[in-house]
């Protein structure tokens, strides 16, 4: 299954709000070695985010990038997003975050 993201309006129900972009390090060796490094890099930007948002919901961090196929041809960007929910059907944000 492909899913695809698309630009929304903040104002309307989304997913998760882009937080940072970032690159991957050169050398990493799999898929798995290539997802820690996305979660570590997330990190700082995850935890900004969320101090700044002020309310009781619980946020998640999202981290989106390359594949181990990807990632030989070159393609180093990812993008760590924030949402609330952490299964799939589950609440979406409906404004923007802080």
């Amino acid at each position: 299954m492909i899913v695809t993201s698309e630009e929304r309006p903040c104002e309307r129900e989304h997913d998760g709000e882009v937080i940072a972009t970032l690159q991957l390090p050169e050398g990493l060796t799999g898929d798995l070695k290539i997802n820690l490094a996305m979660l570590d890099g997330c990190k700082g930007a995850e935890t900004a985010a969320k101090a700044r948002q002020g309310d009781d919901r619980t946020y998640y961090g999202r981290p989106l990038g390359p594949t181990m196929a990807n990632y030989q041809q070159g393609w180093r960007d990812y993008t760590c997003s924030l949402t609330v929910s952490n299964h799939q059907g589950g609440p979406r944000l409906t404004g923007h975050l802080h």
